[in-house]
C-alpha cells in the first residue's frame, strides 16, 4: 500500500512540475495584431503593435530574432536595418537595446513590417520598441 501511494505521489509530483514549467500565453492586449494577422493582412512602411512569443534570440547572423504565434512568425530586426538600395538606415532608426528578452518571452514589438521589391518573402520587421509581457 505504501509503495503504490509513493509511486502516485512521485506521478503527481512530475505532473505537476511539468505543468509549472509550461510557459502559458498571456492575455493578448488589447488593439494589437499577432504575428498570423499581421502576416494575412500586410501593412507596410506604416507603424504598428505586434505581439507573440520570441524564437531564436541569438541562432541567427543577423541582428535580430523570429516573433511567433502558432506556426507563422516574422523576423524582428533590432539593428543591421538596411534599406533595399543598400545604405543605411537614417539616424532617426537608431539599434534597439534587446536586453531582456528572452527566448520564449511574449512580447509587444511595435514598429514597421518592410516591404523590399527584391525578396520573395516579406517578414522583416524593423524595431523601434518593445515591452516583455507577464
Amino acid at each position: 500500500m505504501r509503495r503504490k501511494f509513493v509511486i502516485l505521489l512521485m506521478v503527481f509530483l512530475i505532473h505537476v512540475g511539468i505543468l509549472c514549467s509550461c510557459a502559458s500565453e498571456p492575455p493578448r492586449p488589447e488593439g494589437v495584431l499577432t504575428s498570423a494577422e499581421l502576416l494575412a493582412d500586410p501593412v507596410y512602411n506604416t507603424p504598428i503593435k505586434v505581439y507573440g512569443q520570441v524564437t531564436e534570440l541569438g541562432e541567427f547572423e543577423c541582428k535580430c530574432f523570429a516573433l511567433k504565434m502558432g506556426d507563422v512568425q516574422i523576423y524582428v530586426w533590432f539593428d543591421m536595418m538596411v534599406e533595399e538600395d543598400g545604405s543605411p538606415t537614417p539616424p532617426t532608426r537608431p539599434p534597439v537595446d534587446v536586453e531582456g528578452i528572452e527566448n520564449d518571452d511574449w512580447v509587444v514589438v511595435t514598429s514597421e513590417l518592410k516591404f523590399f521589391e527584391n525578396r520573395k518573402k516579406h517578414k522583416d520587421f524593423w524595431l523601434t520598441e518593445f515591452e516583455i509581457i507577464q
